[in-house]
């Protein structure tokens, strides 16, 4: 059994199932705000799953930097409890509070895990790479009764051929590259860009295509210059530095810009969206 945390702010529970390997008996307790809901078909789901909804926690938006304090509050709540504690977010605060946590009485057998889009992917990629290495394995070995000798440049040839399809499958096709970014205009923050890549390219290929836009993204946009045509200079800067501490999350950089420019700040959220970000993918 695991009892999960889940950042609702940061990871959306209705993703959960693309970022959790869930399974019957497991928790998931809820840090949400009061504007999202959980969606029914969600909630069908876990139920048919046999997954049990622990404590749910909604605050309002003028109390945002709560959600850190009872997230570690749960997680003191929880250490006690039978299973493994895994704290679903993105956010690296959590980093630190996990080895904390750790040190204290788990540091042979560690209680607290963290889970995040990008140990999802990681884990997922690596769990398709061993299985296809070892068919590819099984699929390549020598027949019996075949001539004890043979020559060595075709002994070279045939090592060759076992390496190629090992590295062809550690990256995914142009086509299908393109297809996944064909995405990116329908989906509103890096969690949706990942759960929709999933569902078109399947897990394994998902997760590739996820990975190449993501760093594709960092790489270009680490080069742009504050040239853009928002047109306060000041507003473009603190835009920029906004969306870097949203680390690429669209629904969070979203909400920085509303707490800090109020009414202005959908239309600077457009406006970047539209002239920084398409430059950026």
């Amino acid at each position: 059994m695991t009892h999960f945390i889940i950042d609702d702010e940061n990871i959306d529970v209705d993703n959960i199932f693309d970022v959790v390997n869930l399974k019957e008996g497991d928790e998931l307790n809820i840090v949400s705000n009061t504007a999202k809901k959980i969606g029914a078909l969600t909630l069908a789901r876990l139920s048919k799953m046999g997954v049990s909804i622990g404590e749910v926690f909604t605050i309002g938006k003028q109390r945002k930097d709560f959600a850190d304090k009872i997230i570690v509050f749960l997680m003191g709540k929880l250490c006690g409890a039978e299973g493994k504690i895994g704290i679903v977010s993105n956010d690296k605060f959590y980093d630190d509070v996990i080895e904390f946590f750790n040190n204290l009485n788990y540091r042979k057998n560690p209680k607290f895990e963290k889970i995040s889009l990008t140990s999802h992917a990681v884990g997922a990629s690596a769990k398709q790479s061993k299985t296809n290495g070892a068919a590819e394995k099984k699929a390549e070995k020598p027949e019996p009764k075949t001539a004890k000798r043979e020559p060595k440049a075709q002994k070279q040839g045939t090592k060759a051929a076992k390496r190629e399809p090992k590295a062809a499958n550690s990256k995914i096709s142009k086509i299908e590259l393109a297809a996944a970014e064909a995405l990116i205009p329908q989906c509103v923050s890096l969690q949706a860009l990942y759960a929709a890549c999933v569902a078109k390219l399947g897990r394994a290929k998902g997760c590739e295509a996820y990975r190449e836009i993501k760093d594709g993204a960092r790489a270009r946009y680490a080069s742009i210059a504050y040239d853009s045509d928002l047109k306060d200079g000041a507003v473009r800067r603190n835009a920029i530095k906004l969306y870097r501490e949203s680390g690429g999350d669209m629904a969070e950089f979203h909400n920085k810009l509303t707490s800090e420019y109020k009414h202005a700040g959908p239309e600077i959220y457009k406006e970047f969206k539209e002239k920084l970000v398409g430059k950026m993918i």
